[in-house]
């Protein structure tokens, strides 16, 4: 039912987001994804996240601080997730 992916939110026909188990996703409660699951990452690497900064804000004219979008990065990707792996070294033969 999803017609448009958003950045943060899918846009729905009808209805609303659900996990693999059929549970409504809601803040709070950890939501199942065994068959699908999106990865969104603000960054790429530090590379990546330099051209990101050296490129400014994308909504407004404001430059961005490096210092605050470092310490921002780091406070991101906690949980250490290789489900991907497998996958991964299918396609790419990594």
């Amino acid at each position: 039912m999803v017609y448009k992916i958003g950045v943060h939110v899918p846009k729905f026909w009808a209805g609303e987001a659900r996990d693999s188990s059929g549970r409504s996703i809601a803040p709070g409660l950890a939501p199942v994804f065994d068959r699908l699951r999106i990865n969104h990452y603000w960054s790429r690497s530090l590379a990546d996240l330099r051209d990101k900064i050296a490129r400014g804000d994308a909504s407004t004219a404001d430059r961005r601080d490096p210092d605050w979008h470092y310490a921002f990065e780091r406070t991101l990707n906690a949980e250490h997730d290789e489900s991907i792996r497998p996958a991964a070294e299918a396609v790419f033969g990594v």
